[in-house]
Formats: structure tokens, C-alpha cells, sequence
């Protein structure tokens, strides 16, 4: 009997042992300044090949499949996947941002909001956007050109499926960037479902234009106003009037370093020809004798005496 009770509660002291070795620590709520710098690896985030389509504020999750830079994304809202990571912009220019939300679903411009609006600037008018939209894809194979048309309505073109909130405007029939619109993102989709690894944007054509210091996005366009006017007045005053008053101001010197040969004019054979001998610059006459003290003697017009000289 005593053998039976001993070995009935060695039992139940072991079973006691293994259920205790397999008691789940709450950490959020049963440690205390919690330090895994110590840890040999720790696993934080969640991965995996696609974003759940469930998520709560503050859950991360790494993307995979995704580029290096591209693949770290945040739950910013229920449900809502923000890709983070990537040197960090100006707020200006993180307007107007297409995100992958899930599958089916891009944000466009979901950073715009009343106490922070969104603005941009078309010649002289000024759209301000207060209010993001979604892109909802229900099928097809292809690409969303998303921009701004030339009246500042955000559009998503493309040849999808595809419906858009009341603050974007859904254009089908769209297979580029139409002419005169200013580009902002373009997203590829396969089989009704939005490439997770992310769209191309294109709002880096900023880099290439002046920005204006002023509220939203303003370009400075150059229209080659200074290359007209230079071309203008090389062809109607620099060559037909000060060239020629120059070199007819510097003389000789205006051949500087090139140095050019004199001409010796024999009055008597009536032709000319080089000298073989340096004559400094100056035009050498020879005057057949008996005519050295007049030039007038002569029917040839030749030079003057300042010539001469």
C-alpha cells in the first residue's frame, strides 16, 4: 500500500515538473525590462512572401521577395501595409504616394489630409488635396499609369479592371503617359492581383527642374529664353558690327600670335609677291628710280605715305 501511494505521487510530481517546463511567459505583461542584447539572434518581425491581409497599427512585417531598401512594411492603420525604409525625403516631396495596401487595393496620396493638404501648382493654379484615394483592381494583366492631367485631376490610367474612390479619376484605354501630364507612379498587375514588390515613381523628374520655394510642388521650367537672345544679338550686332570695329581698332594686332607676311609691291613690274625676309608688319613699297620722292608719277594706286610708314 505504501509502495502504491509512493509511486502515485512521484507520478504526479513529475507530471507537475513537465506541465510546468511547458508554461507560455507572457511578455508583455509578466517581464520587466525586457534586454535581448545579450541573445545569441532574435526574430521580431514577421516575414513572408505576401502582406497578410489582416494587420494591426504597429505590426511590421519583411517582405521577402521584395528589393533590398523596398521590403520592410509597416501597419500604419487596421489593415493598412506602409513600405518603409530608404534615405529619408523632404515632406514635400513624400506627397502624392502610391502604397500597396493588399492584393487588390493601392493608397494614393494617403498622406494628405486637411491639417497637412497636399498641394500642386499648374502655371498660376494652385490644387490642394485634402484627401487620398484607392485604386480597387477586380481583374486583368497590365500596368496603372498613375498623374495628374492638365486640369490637376489626379487619374489612374490604364487597361484593367479597375475602379477608383472619388477623389481619383479611373481612365481606361491609358497604355502610357499622356502628353502634357505630369507622371507620379506606375503599378503592374498580373492576374487582378498588384505586384507586391512595389510600383516605379516617376516624381524623380523633379530632380531634373528648378523647385520654387513656396507650398507643394512647383517646377521651374526653362524655356531657352537666353539661348534666343544670344543667338540674336551674335547674328545682328556682335558679328556685323563690333567684330569688325574690333579688328579694324587692333589692326595687326588683332592676328595675335599669328603673324602675318608683308607684301612687297614692285610699282614697276606691276605684280607682287611675298618677302623672304621679315618686314615688321608693314608693307614695304619699292618705287622704280626716278620716282622715289612722289608715288604720284605713277598710274599704279598705291598706298598712302601713312601706308608707308
Amino acid at each position: 500500500m505504501k509502495s502504491s501511494l509512493f509511486r502515485l505521487t512521484l507520478i504526479v510530481s513529475l507530471l507537475a515538473v513537465s506541465a510546468a517546463g511547458q508554461t507560455q511567459i507572457d511578455l508583455r505583461t509578466q517581464a520587466k525590462d525586457v534586454d535581448f542584447s545579450g541573445a545569441s539572434s532574435t526574430k521580431p518581425i514577421q516575414t513572408g512572401t505576401s502582406l497578410p491581409a489582416v494587420c494591426a497599427l504597429g505590426q511590421t512585417f519583411l517582405l521577402t521577395n521584395a528589393s533590398l531598401g523596398q521590403n520592410l512594411y509597416m501597419c500604419t492603420a487596421a489593415n493598412v501595409w506602409t513600405r518603409q525604409g530608404g534615405a529619408a525625403m523632404l515632406a514635400q516631396l513624400a506627397d502624392f504616394t502610391a502604397t500597396y495596401t493588399n492584393a487588390q487595393t493601392l493608397a494614393i496620396a494617403a498622406n494628405c489630409t486637411t491639417a497637412t493638404p497636399c498641394n500642386l501648382r499648374i502655371g498660376t493654379t494652385v490644387y490642394s488635396f485634402t484627401q487620398g484615394c484607392t485604386a480597387t483592381l477586380a481583374g486583368g494583366t497590365g500596368t496603372a499609369f498613375i498623374y495628374f492631367d492638365s486640369t490637376g485631376a489626379l487619374t489612374i490610367g490604364h487597361e484593367l479592371t479597375l475602379s477608383a474612390s472619388a477623389e481619383c479619376v479611373a481612365q481606361s484605354g491609358i497604355s502610357n503617359f499622356p502628353p502634357g501630364s505630369i507622371p507620379l507612379f506606375t503599378w503592374s498587375a498580373v492576374d487582378g492581383a498588384w505586384d507586391t514588390a512595389g510600383g516605379t515613381d516617376y516624381r524623380a523628374m523633379l530632380a531634373t527642374k528648378g523647385i520654387a520655394a513656396t507650398t507643394g510642388l512647383l517646377t521651374v521650367r526653362e524655356f531657352g529664353v537666353g539661348v534666343a537672345l544670344a543667338v540674336t544679338l551674335d547674328a545682328f550686332l556682335v558679328r556685323p558690327v563690333l567684330l569688325p570695329a574690333a579688328v579694324e581698332a587692333l589692326g595687326q594686332r588683332a592676328w595675335w600670335p599669328t603673324r602675318v607676311g608683308c607684301t612687297e609691291l614692285r610699282i614697276d613690274e606691276q605684280q607682287s609677291a611675298p618677302m623672304s625676309s621679315a618686314c615688321n608688319d608693314r608693307s614695304v613699297v619699292v618705287v622704280p628710280s626716278g620716282h622715289a620722292n612722289s608715288l604720284a608719277d605713277t598710274n599704279f594706286p598705291g598706298p598712302t605715305e601713312e601706308e608707308i610708314r
